[in-house]
């Protein structure tokens, strides 16, 4: 099974596939480019997609048009976000 997951510190990747499987094929027909395969995580990812919210459209579309292409995947998103960073409240 496939899985789009999205989370802020990682951004949305997609689990479950490998380089050359058709899985890029498929995502990247539909998407025009928005995932591309990150070689240091060798995963596929949506660009600029880390510490912002999910691209809940986008990964919803990408996840239909890998069910029409007859693979089974599920989406994944949070409903929180990560903690912003705490300052001190007194400078020196």
């Amino acid at each position: 099974m496939i899985t789009i997951r999205h989370n802020h510190e990682d951004g949305t990747l997609v689990y479950g596939t490998s380089k050359g499987d058709g899985v890029f094929e498929i995502i990247e027909k539909w998407e025009n480019g928005g995932f591309r395969f990150f070689p240091s995580l060798r995963m596929l990812g949506l660009r600029n997609s880390r510490d912002r919210g999910a691209d809940r459209w986008t990964i919803n579309a990408a996840a239909k048009a890998l069910r029409e292409a007859g693979s089974r995947c599920r989406p994944s998103t949070p409903t929180s976000s990560r903690p912003l960073r705490t300052w001190p409240t007194t400078w020196r």
